[in-house]
């Protein structure tokens, strides 16, 4: 432990200079780190600063600053390698506000003691943050990417294509989906989700019309809009009705609105598989029956495995279970269970659970 020094200034004609900080908690630079200071037995003496890993010493005192010792460290051979290396702190913080929200990870990953060592054996002079910190840095990110994204789209020359579509959780709250397709100015096609948002109901024609319509109008590229692409719900239908005339009383579309209104093709072709699968209705409730029947237990596994193995059948495929809102989902599980048709077929003999 340094000992506190008290010297007379009052001496007339001394050479004295105050050193940087003859207490520990005053140093605020982390070049002392790596420095010792080392002051004379005479109180005319200048106070010095030692490298510890090499023994170079510089003088220490106050109106020299630390600039001299600083530069040592990146000059010397014996510099461990990392202290060469400084943390831009404000870049840190922004990697990983990125990869929060690229990899979907919650706010306290930043604060998961494994994360933290391996960001401080990358570099022992970084700085780790906590979840609320994070936090706000995403939401500074956010900001920063949308008012780019407002910028680029109010200098764009052409016109911009929305899609949009309505979303149920699991809890029964309704989301909205707005998303914006474009020809940037090197002719490259860009699609661009602006908003997913909660919408309360009731999801009337009238009220999803003014939500998009305000979103549109906080993007600045409500003069800007071509068409846009809805499933065949009836609220749907009637709320590019309100919003259609909306536009053409502040003449913001092109003939008038006649092209503005594109049916989803991808939704029209699904309502016809729907349909056309209604005819297979009974026959596929007894293929869905029997792979939740399989899935149901390890050991009913191993049995339907045992079945296949003595058919001869590589488990090259696992069986699947379809959503039926999605045809080709369906298409996927009536494709495995044909290729494990004949174990289905055996697996009675072995389970007499199994009908």
């Amino acid at each position: 432990m340094e000992e506190d020094i008290s010297i007379d200034l009052s001496q007339s004609g001394s050479e004295i200079e105050s050193p940087i900080s003859f207490s520990s908690s005053k140093r605020y630079s982390r070049v002392w780190e790596d420095f010792s200071l080392e002051v004379g037995h005479s109180p005319t003496k200048r106070p010095k600063a030692k490298y510890k890993h090499c023994g170079q010493t510089y003088s220490a005192v106050s109106r020299l600053g630390t600039s001299n010792l600083q530069r040592h460290l990146l000059k010397c051979s014996r510099c461990p390698k990392d202290i060469h290396v400084q943390v831009d702190q404000h870049a840190y913080r922004e990697l990983l506000a990125k990869a929060i929200i690229r990899h979907g990870y919650t706010f306290t990953w930043v604060e998961h003691e494994g994360n933290r060592e391996v960001h401080a054996f990358l570099n022992k002079h970084v700085k780790t943050i906590s979840r609320n910190t994070v936090k706000v840095d995403c939401l500074k990110l956010h900001k920063k990417l949308k008012e780019k994204l407002k910028s680029n789209l109010k200098g764009l020359s052409s016109r911009i294509c929305l899609t949009s579509d309505m979303w149920t959780s699991c809890t029964s709250r309704g989301f909205l989906c707005l998303t914006a397709h474009f020809i940037d100015e090197n002719w490259n096609l860009q699609s661009k989700i602006l908003n997913f948002c909660h919408v309360p109901p009731p999801h009337k024609a009238i009220n999803l019309c003014q939500t998009i319509h305000t979103l549109l109008r906080d993007w600045g590229i409500e003069r800007k809009v071509f068409s846009i692409t809805l499933d065949n719900a009836r609220n749907m239908d009637n709320m590019q009705d309100w919003l259609r005339n909306k536009f053409v009383q502040q003449d913001a579309l092109l003939c008038r609105g006649a092209f503005f209104h594109i049916r989803c093709c991808a939704h029209i072709l699904n309502l016809i598989v729907q349909d056309g699968l209604k005819v297979l209705g009974e026959s596929l409730e007894k293929v869905r029956y029997g792979i939740k029947y399989v899935e149901g237990s390890e050991q009913r596994m191993m049995k339907f495995k045992d079945c296949a193995d003595q058919d001869n059948l590589k488990p090259i495929k696992g069986l699947w279970l379809d959503v039926p809102t999605r045809w080709n989902s369906t298409y996927i599980m009536l494709d495995r269970y044909l290729y494990y048709y004949d174990a289905f077929v055996f697996l009675p003999s072995e389970d007499s659970n199994f009908t």
